[in-house]
């Protein structure tokens, strides 16, 4: 199986995350390291890596979902995992997803329940997706229900759809799943977490589209496609024009009670024992 890290000016978080791959249960994977463009030591930290699972390339500053798009493109493995730059995966993410797939083999895209680090609204949580087929189709009129950074599918999803479209900047995951739902069931799997995602607004591919409604407006498309090209309730209508409301007039404090009206049964506190007590020391890289 192929694993595909892009990565631009990631100098302060790229080792975390290429060890947690390198650490993990599973064996048995190549891990594609892809360098896009970055003008700090981030392909630098790349080449001081020795293993032989490991093959790095080197692009120009070609964007995101070229540089993804690339490495599908080259990848050797039946199975593709996702990976971030600024994110970890825990030991026993790949070889979960790898039974899961190999059991389960009417299902092609896998997520994971995950611990989130929100730098943006100062919030940590365990975030558990919606874990079957239909009710990920019927989460797609409303949100992301599958995290990107630690999806798993078939490279045969990607030889009947296509790759991203790399003509947008942001949600190019959302639109993939769109296009790969007439054809691929989702799943995802519940706890425990396998991954981490640290979101920090202030760097990388995010650090320009946060804050912005150009993100709002291509999350309201996408999800109405979702509404209509899955024959959803008309209602999730409404919902999205809540959504809008959401994001235009509601001061932060209102924004975090809707937010947990709406998220509520997906999210959960943060425990405070076992590993989840020891990621806090990890904040020091964000610092």
């Amino acid at each position: 199986m192929s694993v595909v890290l892009p990565a631009f000016n990631e100098e302060g978080y790229i080792r975390r995350s290429v060890d947690s791959i390198l650490s993990q249960t599973f064996p048995d994977f190549e891990l594609i390291l892809l360098d896009d463009g970055s003008t700090d030591d981030t392909w630098k930290i790349m080449q001081s890596y020795q293993d032989s699972r490991i093959r790095m390339i080197q692009l120009g500053r070609v964007g995101f979902t070229k540089a993804l798009n690339y490495g599908l493109r080259i990848s050797r493995g039946d199975y593709i995992a996702r990976m971030d730059a600024d994110d970890e995966s825990l030991p026993k993410r790949l070889e979960r997803q790898v039974e899961f797939l190999d059991s389960q083999p009417t299902v092609s895209i896998v997520g994971t329940t995950y611990y989130r680090h929100d730098g943006l609204r100062n919030e940590r949580y365990v975030r558990c997706f919606p874990q079957h087929d239909q009710d990920i189709r019927r989460a797609l009129g409303l949100y992301i229900p599958i995290c990107h950074g630690s999806v798993m599918f078939r490279k045969v999803v990607i030889e009947k759809v296509g790759g991203y479209n790399e003509s947008l900047s942001d949600l190019e995951d959302l639109e993939l799943w769109l296009r790969a739902a007439p054809h691929f069931r989702f799943a995802n799997l519940g706890p425990p977490p396998l991954h981490v995602y640290w979101f920090d607004p202030k760097h990388s591919y995010f650090q320009s589209m946060h804050g912005s409604y150009r993100r709002v407006r291509q999350s309201i498309r996408l999800n109405g496609r979702a509404i209509r090209q899955l024959n959803l309730p008309k209602h999730y209508y409404a919902l999205l024009g809540a959504k809008v409301l959401y994001y235009a007039l509601l001061p932060n404090r209102l924004k975090r009670m809707a937010r947990r009206l709406v998220a509520g049964a997906t999210e959960s506190p943060w425990p405070g024992t076992g590993l989840a007590a020891e990621l806090p020391a990890h904040e020091n890289a964000h610092e």
